[in-house]
């Protein structure tokens, strides 16, 4: 094994600079150093796909069978008395290489079964690079944000299965470009007077292709091997405007806002003699305005955004434009009573709209992965609406360090089409149909937590229960199902003496479904267990042991499973040492089990073996 790092930093009075490098194959995953996580994430995304093994729930570096390498490079200029410039890139070079075995059983109408079993093994290589541009102008009234940022990656990846005796052979390949720019300004004068501009401009492209041998798909695409290339892109820009200062009327006041959103989404396809060339465009332009109430014991907003919304759809294999453009009010409404100082009870309302995206209104066949193929039915452009209310309650008291709430929702999905599969074997088909139905969810938590000055005992609990009743499209047939769920978490930290600490975190959960017409389904039961010990002995060596619990009543074989990890750090100078041991237990495999809807899972996922690794960590000057 080896882990290896390089930090270099450079501090001026009007400039900073870092760069750092980093290499591993021990499971430290680097690609979350590259981004950061605000409105940035893609426009688009991947219709065809090889299929590689699922990640299972625990420590990436436990499953994470990697060769990673990473260079970052920053750093920033002080311009004037309140601005700065910042140029930041970014390269990561990954292999990942994963196995498992699994088992999926779908439910049908009729009270049958469809099983597929799997053993995969697969091998994703992937390069990305990012960068940006930042001015940043932090002034006493005014600030101003203009960023430019690029991204680029790029993934080869291959896969073999074996799949119900049959064996399958994949290559997947998907390119990325990306352009991003992002305004923000305001200003405020010193009578609290002011306005707000934001500013998002996204220009993306993502051609991925995927061939499969040998085609499982013979009666609708002759061949033996089958290749689907398809190229997705987006140009879109976001927008709104709103007055900082609001217009006071005794304990009314008024806040107005603007937003105009403009999306251009095309999607091109070829799968032998089958193609699809569609655009979407959807503009969203309108006035908001926040109402809000504030006497000495109530809070109550009310946002009520007026929207001219168009969607235009353009299947130019056929030169058919399908406009759909209404005129849409999505309020949402909040409202809290504060008892005294320590109880409050709150209250929120919200509607919206379900917009359709042009992933879901193609005709032609898609191979979206080896043994499943889409083609959507439904023609023209749809809404759904969604409704949610919530109520609840929160007490709180700092000095007894004390704190409960509870809270009740219910959720109302109104979607006009359903999708769903229709299984023939190993093979799916995804469907679509319109629909008047509708789905519910209920759902209800406790909480609370109660702090202790006695060796910093801090204990915490909750209870959540959740019911849902949805339909389900499935071999053609609209379906009911339910289902319910409950979880009870735990969690203490204890610092009994000034040389050890302890944590832990537990959570049990069961849930249960069931299709109309026929018997509950058994229930599905979990346990997890975490929990560290942190001792601190005599010349400064601090050691850390830490455990996970895994139970599943639905697993084969051993119910349950069992990592033990220790690390131990010390430090001299200039010099630290960390020396690690993972999986002490020598456990080769991961066995996990799921029920969602009328889907029932299992899976063994290879896992790390035992490892000792010694890690050195030097300043140098």
């Amino acid at each position: 094994l080896w882990n290896n790092s390089a930090i270099a930093t450079y501090f001026r009075r009007n400039s900073q600079f870092l760069a750092t490098y980093k290499g591993n194959n021990t499971g430290e995953d680097l690609s979350q150093e590259l981004y950061s996580f605000d409105n940035d994430y893609s426009r688009t995304n991947n219709i065809s796909s090889i299929s590689m093994p699922s990640a299972p729930g625990i420590d990436k570096r436990f499953y994470y069978f990697n060769r990673s390498h990473n260079a970052t490079f920053n750093n920033v200029y002080r311009v004037g008395k309140s601005g700065e410039f910042g140029i930041n890139a970014a390269y990561l070079n990954d292999c990942d290489t994963r196995q498992s075995y699994s088992s999926t059983t779908n439910y049908l109408p009729d009270g049958g079964m469809n099983t597929v079993d799997e053993t995969m093994y697969g091998i994703a290589r992937m390069q990305k690079a990012y960068g940006d541009f930042t001015y940043m102008n932090n002034g006493n009234e005014n600030y101003l944000k203009e960023q430019l940022k690029f991204d680029w990656s790029t993934t080869d990846a291959e896969s073999r299965i074996l799949a119900e005796g049959d064996k399958i052979s994949q290559t997947g390949k998907t390119d990325t470009y990306r352009l991003l720019n992002k305004f923000h300004a305001t200003h405020r004068n010193y009578a609290d007077r002011g306005f707000e501009i934001s500013s998002l401009i996204n220009v993306e492209k993502r051609p991925h292709s995927l061939s499969v041998s040998p085609n499982l798909f013979t009666e609708l695409i002759p061949g033996g091997m089958l290749y689907q290339h398809v190229d997705f892109r987006n140009i879109s820009t976001e927008n709104s405007a709103g007055l900082l200062s609001a217009f006071k009327i005794g304990n009314f006041t008024l806040h107005p806002s603007a937003i105009v959103n403009y999306h251009h989404n095309s999607l091109e396809s070829r799968l032998d003699a089958v193609g699809n060339n569609l655009a979407l465009d959807h503009l969203d332009a309108g006035m908001g305005a926040e109402i809000m109430f504030s006497a000495r014991k109530i809070h109550a907003s009310l946002y009520m955004p007026m929207k001219y919304r168009l969607f235009r759809l353009n299947n130019r294999l056929d030169d058919n434009i399908t406009d759909k453009n209404r005129l849409r009010v999505e309020p949402s409404l909040n409202f809290s009573y504060k008892l005294n100082s320590s109880h409050n009870l709150k209250a929120s309302a919200m509607l919206n709209y379900m917009t359709p995206s042009i992933e879901t209104l193609y005709s032609g066949h898609i191979l979206t992965s080896y043994r499943q193929l889409s083609a959507y039915d439904v023609g023209g452009l749809y809404e759904g609406m969604n409704q949610h209310y919530s109520l609840g309650y929160d007490f709180k008291n700092i000095l007894s360090m004390s704190f409960a709430g509870a809270e009740v929702s219910w959720n109302r999905q109104s979607p006009e089409v359903l999708y769903g599969s229709y299984y023939d074997g190993m093979v799916q088909h995804t469907i679509s149909r319109r629909t008047k139905e509708t789905g519910d969810m209920l759902s209800a938590k406790i909480h609370a937590s109660q702090g202790f000055d006695w060796r910093r005992l801090k204990i915490g609990a909750s209870v959540t229960y959740s019911y849902y009743d949805s339909p389900l499209l499935v071999q053609d047939e609209v379906l009911r199902y339910y289902g319910n769920s409950i979880g009870v978490n735990a969690d203490l930290s204890l610092t009994p003496f000034k040389w050890l600490g302890v944590t832990y975190q537990g959570n049990y959960s069961q849930s249960a479904t069931q299709q109309k017409g026929y018997d509950r389904f058994p229930w599905l039961r979990t346990v997890t267990n975490k929990a560290s010990l942190d001792f601190t002995i005599p010349g400064g060596v601090t050691l850390t042991t830490s455990l996970y619990h895994y139970y599943n009543n639905f697993n084969d074989g051993d119910k349950s499973f069992l990592l033990l990890n220790t690390e131990a750090k010390y430090t001299i100078k200039r010099f630290s040492f960390m020396l690690s041991c993972d999986n002490l237990l020598n456990r080769k495999s991961y066995i996990y089990s799921n029920l969602s809807a009328l889907t029932e899972s299992k899976a063994i996922y290879n896992i790390r073996a035992r490892s000792v690794l010694l890690k050195i960590r030097c300043r140098i000057f």
